[in-house]
């Protein structure tokens, strides 16, 4: 429990950064204060200034490979007490210290700056950035944050989740977005982050995490960056919609070894369902002749598959009807959200998928929230 003292403190601050550092990208919340309403001194209103015009003046900032998300910018939004805009913000884990050496450079004032970060990175770039500017800088669990960052957006954000409809037509499927009312506790959250994490979550306040795997998001991208010339996520996903790896890379169902396994099945399954991924590239001639696109988009099925599988397991014995996907492993990712659709027809039970506008960001609001709430 924060003390009188320490909540005003944490009132007085002007200049608010939500954080969550994952193996491989960070996911940045900067809070804009509409409404601050203690005097500040000349410093802090200046270095408060100087970073609102920098961040609102552009969405790409080449030099850090970052990307503002301006449509999913939240206005007039209040964090307890506090009135302002979030905006959201994404760039690659490996240029923290590139960041950290262009505010010394840039001489960035950070007078009255006040970070809290999640994560993984969040304790590995701990001492560079106290060591090296004048942020106030906390730390906060990764799991609680991701929750009351989702909460908050349930009730912040609307229209925040959606699923897919008609998920087996490419013609008709699409995005369906619902009222946040919607979505009702008890309910799983499936985090595809650099890793994959299951909780079932009972209110804003209790969660348990039940599963998971280290299968995720960084999975991925390694894999793709061995396999494939990409470099960024952004690159190997724009390969994958380029690509098919059905007959290509996979190895289907109605391929010759695998055929009479349709027989065998007490359900008729299609002979273009994959039977063993990654299967023809057991062939040395298929191997020289695979396509980048085509191993991309086959590294999306193989890494829902391992998720799936796993989320199938967590669902068997609970009578849980919805499932809320997030993590940045589906930023962008129509194929993956689409394995992930199907897939929960799978379950034991009848079970709905959603997913997130702010897919990949609950963890860095959540650590804003429990800030200016005095959780941290």
């Amino acid at each position: 429990m924060a003390t009188d003292n320490q909540k005003t403190a944490t009132q007085a601050r002007t200049t608010f950064f939500g954080v969550d550092m994952g193996n491989s990208l960070a996911k940045v919340v900067y809070f804009d204060v509409h409404d601050s309403r203690e005097a500040q001194d000349p410093e802090t209103a200046a270095s408060s200034r100087t970073i609102h015009d920098y961040i609102v003046s552009k969405t790409e900032y080449d030099h850090l490979g970052a990307i503002r998300e301006e449509h999913l910018t939240l206005r007039d939004v209040s964090v307890n007490d506090r009135k302002g805009t979030m905006r959201f913000i994404r760039f690659p884990v490996i240029e923290v210290d590139q960041l950290i050496a262009l505010v010394q450079t840039m001489k960035v004032p950070t007078h009255g700056v006040t970070v809290v970060a999640t994560g993984m990175g969040a304790y590995i770039h701990q001492a560079a950035v106290k060591g090296t500017t004048e942020t106030d800088y906390h730390t906060a669990d990764e799991f609680g944050t991701m929750i009351s960052g989702l909460a908050y957006l349930l009730t912040h954000s609307p229209r925040e989740c959606y699923f897919l409809a008609d998920p087996y037509n490419k013609e008709l499927t699409r995005k369906v977005y619902v009222e946040n009312e919607e979505i009702a506790y008890p309910f799983i959250v499936c985090t595809i982050g650099s890793a994959t994490s299951i909780q079932i979550v009972e209110s804003p306040t209790k969660f348990s995490i039940v599963g998971g795997s280290t299968i995720g998001g960084a999975t991925f991208l390694a894999l793709a960056c061995m396999l494939t010339p990409a470099t960024t996520f952004d690159e190997v996903i724009e390969l994958a919609k380029k690509g098919d790896n059905k007959g290509t890379i996979d190895k289907l169902l109605g391929d010759r070894g695998c055929e009479y396994y349709l027989d065998r099945f007490a359900v008729k399954i299609p002979a273009n369902f994959v039977a063993i991924q990654f299967g023809h590239m057991l062939d040395a001639e298929r191997r020289k002749s695979a396509k980048a696109e085509d191993i991309a988009r086959a590294l999306i099925g193989l890494i829902t598959s391992v998720v799936g599988t796993a989320l199938l397991g967590t669902l068997k014995g609970t009578d849980i009807k919805q499932v809320l996907f997030a993590g940045s492993f589906l930023h962008n990712n129509d194929i993956a959200i689409q394995h992930l659709t199907t897939g929960l027809n799978h379950a034991p039970s009848p079970v709905k998928g959603y997913f997130l506008q702010h897919e990949g960001f609950c963890g860095a609001i959540g650590s804003l929230v429990d800030l200016l709430s005095s959780k941290v």
